[in-house]
């Protein structure tokens, strides 16, 4: 994962007031460490932002193009 990949929640995050987020897309922001900052993506508060655990976060799949 790198800053601007899109991210979600992974099925069983650490801290239980996560899991309503499970289906949000999040965009990371920053890694610090073992930690990250993370926006929630096209929500109605862009400033607000988590700073928790990064194994928290998996990346969010890719939509496929038919072609």
């Amino acid at each position: 994962m790198s800053p601007g990949d899109k991210v979600k929640l992974v099925d069983a995050p650490t801290l239980d007031w996560m899991y309503p987020y499970r289906d949000k897309v999040f965009e990371l922001i920053e890694i610090m460490g073992d930690s990250c900052k993370v926006r929630l993506h096209e929500e109605p508060h862009p400033e607000w932002y988590w700073f928790v655990d990064k194994g928290n976060f998996a990346l969010a799949e890719q939509e496929k193009c038919a072609s």
